[in-house]
């Protein structure tokens, strides 16, 4: 041991600082000299030091910078001054003045050139609810490495808490007390011993002392606020079992620093008995290692600050074991060979350690580790703010951590598997229980579950320190709050320190497991694994179909970092990196019609050809694969030569990870999330205790954290999250139990206890709804419609007692689609448009539980003519809303509204009387919409109709009522009385192709358009009413095809006629002529009258024609008996009296100048008149009666 030795500061001769005594970042000790006659000696001894230059001894936790010496030994000077007389030792936490300053002295009166000095007041030092008290009296004098103390009253040092006081006594007499020697100048060490007695309220020392652990957080009561509080959890049980000598070392200024302040064990102590349990409640010992290298075991304090602004002073501090011990754990007598002894690892039986060996099991603790949460428990879920941190701890709060190692000489693993979510086997007969046996055979055959105790990580050498927690001592604590910092922080940095397992996965294979067979597992949810040996070969989140043994909703031969993933106790996982996961694990491989389906709507570089897609569609190419290698062989037989280019295309979309409800298939693969990037699926498994929403918050908690990265970042992928969390949080908030996501909020969520697997942003593509929706596509936005989530809570477990196995039964599948796009069409050129704005379907227990559904039909011309819809809050659009109407074991889709829509034309009062509008209004009161065509990989044309019925309000024409069906007005225009035309079978028409359903055309089709004279109103004064007509129909055609080119004569009536240019609609109004009699050959004479109307941008042009069966045009003749022809040379429609006031028409069809031909002879001479006229009582008969008979009247003005 070199002699203690101080130097003189270059900066001030006052000054010197003791040789090689520096410490931690720049502790130093030091001697500010009092004032003297002449510079001091370059160096001093410590005797020196103390008898002929006296001063000031100073330890700091901090030395001051060269230039600042001059300043800091004056400072020291005025302390000194300050503190009086006798004040020698100060223990400085910085070099400059502040209001700590002078709390920790010591207290000497030395005479002149004495060798030794008196304390001559006591002292005592405040270390948060501790003290370290110097009795006055004692004698203070240099020894070769420091100070001894000795004498005086006793006891002559205490240590003092609220509860107790410890007296501590010098090693010896003439013992140093107070080192002064190297990197410990400035440190007491003292003897202490720990009762082996119980206190008052029967708690022993290690209680009073408040040995343990503590983890800090905001104050449950007022998370925002500025307190603290802390979870405790005492490391030793009871009173020790004899006395326990100790050496209390301590730097009043680095209290928190063991290498300085700590209480050590001073030698080898009887094992204490501890909170740590085993999974089977047997109990764990722990004793001290005294005299091996390195740090030596002890007790050290920690911080536990009780508000968020505490000043390190304030601090009420707590020890904590430090440095290495040794553990004896409990175990049964009749333990297995491996593992012999479980230690419980947190709060879950399926987190814990397995060791060959009971006794002698190394455990090193790690002081100063974090230990506050600040942003625990996480803010409210409701009111959270817009930023997330992450869950890791901090080190305004401090605990120790450990790190366990194998016994001597023996082995020791890690095991792990989800709480509440571990694997479990089929019991072998073989393995049964003493219990069983005590029973009978009978009870020794029961094919119940067993634990399947797969090895996580492997214990070898030290690691990085992890939390391990006492929890059994912890009973004053909130248990909630324990579990969920557990879960959702400890385990996961325990998890993450642990690493991986590469080796066999059983210590105890099952029996079913030996010789080479495999073993099924499932676990209390119904996630089924296959496992043989070494090898973990699939992962089954769902079974097949029924009746099928593959394809499964399966992960298969997981790869190192997934399965060490999946082996966490609470795992929490989440994947967001599409590749990553694709390459970390097998999957099936099924080209099934949803595929093909998929495939033929690819466009651009992924586009495959139709022949591609006939060859895949061949049963020898439709058959599951279980790896990409047999699937690549099979495409290699079946896509060669120029159709190989297409190979990855197909593996890309013919991964089999998926799940079907009810006709709705969501497709899970990772092989397509890269494309997916306006919305992003994220893949979450959680069988872990709190709130999925906690866990977000908490980045650290996430297991595999590098395959939750979404373009490289865990923040990107957790701010997605929680903008689809708070989103779906917000509005249950605002319907409560109306949202479709009421379920998912409170279920999922906030609730602690939920487990399962769940996909945010599934992936839903139109190959995979309904075929009665598949018409939707053409009004959706495909990089919006998604689901927006669906997941798996439960799936049922078969056992198969016969065969001692397990299998899946139907998963429990809930989810929701939820696509909104609410803002109406607002204009097209186009006549028509189609938009999805609303479609949710809610699934509950793998079935359909909610179904809405909003499409709208832009309606922009009718008939020829731009429209506008009366009295609309959503533009020119028809809304029809969706229900599911469940039927039996089935149900189909239906999009229809029953509210009536009415477009105006928008030539109404726009021109003059001789130009107005015929066709005013188009109602449609029920409109229904359908796919026609069911989509199929071989079809490329999607055919969808819009079926509409209503009523159409026909305008009244001045001197003749030609369309008879509309409002009755008086002559002010002002409606006396409705009146229109009811339809039905209007269809508008809508295609599109199924790679490019944006592409959509329409058709205004009439050709099935039916009336029903019952339900409609005429008016009393019009054609229809007056005259014995029925409704035959409604045609249209253009200006290549007009009236006459389909056999219409015109007539001549009051109105304004035009020929047509453009296109044009006619109204068929059919009337019986009667027969010629019995001579004729033909038949009965009906005519069609057709009221044809054609809009132009000056008003509507109005035809009005008449066919007759067999006459071409006017002068063309109808055969009576072969040999006589009957002709007319003109036909005209009269309406005698409709100008009259009030009208009253009298409608007259007249064939004008009438004859027969004989052989060439026309006869009689003259003018020659057939007028036709109605019933004058037809106008009061109901419209869809025979309304009486047809008149004829003849007239003959003889030629002169």
């Amino acid at each position: 041991m070199t002699a203690p030795q101080f130097t003189q500061s270059s900066e001030d001769p006052r000054l010197y600082w003791l040789d090689a005594s520096t410490w931690g970042t720049n502790g130093g000790f030091g001697l500010v000299s009092f004032p003297q006659d002449g510079a001091g000696p370059a160096a001093l001894s410590l005797n020196e030091s103390f008898v002929d230059h006296p001063g000031y001894y100073v330890c700091l936790a901090a030395r001051p910078a060269p230039t600042v010496e001059t300043a800091f030994v004056e400072a020291v000077l005025a302390l000194g001054e300050k503190l009086g007389a006798g004040a020698r030792f100060f223990w400085l936490a910085g070099a400059t003045p502040d209001d700590d300053w002078g709390r920790r002295a010591l207290y000497v009166r030395q005479a002149s050139g004495a060798a030794q000095g008196l304390i001559d007041r006591p002292s005592v030092m405040r270390m948060g609810r501790y003290a370290f008290s110097v009795s006055s009296g004692q004698t203070l004098a240099p020894t070769a490495d420091g100070f001894s103390i000795d004498g005086g009253i006793t006891p002559a040092f205490q240590l003092v808490t609220d509860d107790k006081a410890w007296p501590m006594t010098p090693t010896g007499q003439g013992q140093t007390v107070l080192s002064v020697n190297g990197a410990s100048a400035g440190v007491f060490s003292l003897d202490l011993s720990l009762d082996a007695v119980a206190n008052p309220g029967g708690v022993g020392d290690y209680a009073l002392l408040d040995v343990g652990f503590r983890y800090g957080m905001a104050d449950p009561a007022d998370p925002t606020g500025f307190l603290l509080t802390s979870l405790r959890h005492p490391l030793f049980r009871g009173v020790a079992p004899s006395s326990v000598p100790m050496i209390f070392h301590l730097d009043p200024v680095s209290v928190l620093d063991p290498a300085r302040t700590l209480l050590a064990y001073g030698e080898a102590v009887a094992a204490l008995d501890t909170h740590y349990t085993t999974q089977l409640g047997y109990g764990v010992t722990l004793a001290p290692v005294v005299g091996g290298a390195g740090a030596p075991a002890g007790l050290a304090f920690h911080r536990r600050p009780a508000a968020v602004d505490e000043a390190p002073g304030d601090d009420p501090l707590y020890l904590a074991p430090v440095g290495p011990f040794a553990m004896t754990i409990g175990a049964p007598p009749d333990a297995e060979a491996a593992p012999a002894a479980r230690l419980t690892a947190g709060v879950s039986g399926a987190e814990y350690f397995g060791f060959s060996t009971a006794t002698g099991v190394p455990v090193s603790f790690v002081s100063g580790q974090p230990a506050l949460a600040p942003n625990f428990p996480p803010p409210e879920v409701a009111a959270a703010a817009a930023e997330t941190t992450d869950g890791q701890l901090t080190a305004e709060a401090t605990t120790a951590f450990a790190t366990i190692g194998p016994p001597s000489g023996g082995q020791a693993w890690y095991f792990a598997q989800p709480d509440g979510g571990a694997f479990f086997h089929v019991r072998a007969p073989d393995e049964a229980s003493s219990h069983d046996e005590a029973e009978g055979d009978e009870a020794a055959l029961l094919p119940y579950l067993l634990l399947l105790e797969l090895v996580t990580g492997d214990i070898t050498a030290p690691t990085t320190a992890y939390p391990f927690t006492p929890y059994a001592g912890g009973e004053g604590n909130d248990l909630a709050l324990v579990r969920a910092l557990e879960s959702q922080i400890l385990s996961p940095m325990r998890r993450a320190a642990l690493g991986a397992h590469d080796g066999t996965l059983f210590l105890r294979a099952p029996p079913t497991a030996q010789d080479g067979a495999t073993v099924n597992a499932v676990t209390p949810q119904g996630i089924l694994a296959n496992f043989d040996g070494a090898t973990w070969n699939s992962v089954v989140l769902s079974p097949a179909k029924t009746g099928a043994v593959l394809p499964q909703l399966a992960f298969n031969n997981p790869s190192t970092d997934f399965r060490s993933a999946l082996q966490s106790n609470q795992l929490f996982l989440v994947a967001a990196n599409g590749p990553l996961l694709m390459a970390n694990a097998g999957y099936n491989y099924w080209i099934t019609d949803a595929v093909l389906g998929d495939l033929t709507r690819l466009t651009g570089a992924e586009a495959v050809p139709p022949a591609v897609v006939t060859l895949l569609s061949t049963p020898a190419a439709r058959a599951p694969q279980t790896s990409l290698a047999a699937f690549t062989a099979l495409l290699d037989t079946l896509l060669t030569g120029p159709n190989a280019q297409y190979r990855p295309i197909v593996i890309k979309y013919a991964v089999y990870f998926e799940l079907e409800v009810e006709g709705w298939r969501f497709r899970l693969s990772p092989s397509l999330w890269g494309d997916l990037t306006l919305h992003p699926p994220v893949m979450i498994f959680k069988y872990a205790t709190g709130q999925l929403y906690d866990f977000v918050q908490n980045t650290d908690a996430w297991a595999w954290p590098q395959v939750a990265q979404l373009d490289g970042s865990i923040t990107t992928t957790q701010t997605l999250i929680n903008a689809i969390l708070r989103s779906a949080i917000d509005e249950v908030a605002s319907l409560g139990q109306a949202s479709n996501l009421y379920n998912f909020v409170t279920e999922v969520v906030t609730d602690p206890g939920w487990t399962g697997v769940i996909v945010l942003n599934a992936n839903v593509p139109f190959s995979s709804v309904p075929q009665e929706l598949s018409g939707l596509a053409a009004g959706v936005k495909a990089d919006e419609f998604r689901a927006h989530h669906v997941g798996i809570s439960v799936t049922p477990v078969v056992v198969d007692t016969a065969q001692r196995d397990v299998s899946q039964d139907h998963s429990a599948i809930f989810g929701l689609i939820d696509y909104q796009d609410p803002e109406h069409i607002a204009h097209t050129d186009n006549a028509f448009d189609f938009k999805v704005l609303l479609l949710q379907v809610l699934f509950v227990n793998s079935a359909i539980a909610n179904f809405a559904g909003r499409i709208e039909l832009f309606v922009n011309r009718l008939f020829g003519e731009l429209v506008t819809l009366y009295d609309s809050l959503h533009y020119n659009n028809i809304l029809l809303d969706g229900a599911y109407q469940r039927q039996g074991g089935g149900g189909h889709y239906v999009f229809a509204t029953g509210a009536a829509s009415v477009y105006g034309a928008l030539s109404v009062g726009r021109g003059p009387a001789a130009s107005q509008t015929v066709l005013s209004q188009t109602e449609f009161n029920q409109v229904q919409f359908v796919t026609a065509t069911v989509d199929t990989a071989t079809q490329s044309t999607i055919r969808n109709r819009f079926l509409m019925r209503g009523k159409l309000r026909f305008a009244g024409l001045e001197r003749f009522d030609a369309f008879s069906f509309g409002p009755t007005e008086d002559r002010a225009g002002v409606p006396l009385a409705d009146g229109y035309l009811a339809f039905s079978s209007l269809s508008v028409d809508m295609d599109f192709p199924v790679a490019t359903p944006d592409q959509r055309t329409f058709a205004f089709n009439l050709d099935e358009i039916a009336f029903d004279p019952a339900s409609s109103q005429a008016r009393p004064t019009s054609f229809f009413r007056r005259f014995p007509l029925q409704v035959a129909g409604l045609i249209h055609g253009d200006a290549t095809r007009k009236p006459r080119d389909l056999g219409f004569m015109p007539l001549e009536t009051p109105l304004s006629q035009p020929g047509f240019t453009g296109e044009w609609f006619g109204l068929l109004l059919a009337v019986d002529l009667g027969t010629l009699g019995a001579l004729s050959s033909a038949p009965a004479l009906s005519a069609t009258i057709i009221a044809a109307w054609s809009p132009t941008p000056s008003g509507h042009q109005v035809n009005i024609g008449l066919k007759l069966p067999g006459v071409e045009s006017i002068r063309s003749l109808s055969p009576i008996q072969g040999v006589i022809d009957l002709g007319f040379q003109a036909i005209d429609l009269q309406a005698q009296g409709a100008t009259d006031t009030p009208p009253d028409p009298a409608y007259t069809l007249r064939f004008r100048n009438f004859f027969l031909r004989f052989l060439g002879w026309k006869f009689p001479p003259g003018q020659n008149t057939i007028t036709l006229f109605g019933n004058p009582d037809a106008a009061s008969q109901p419209l869809a009666s025979d309304r009486g008979a047809l008149g004829w009247y003849a007239a003959y003005a003889k030629k002169e």
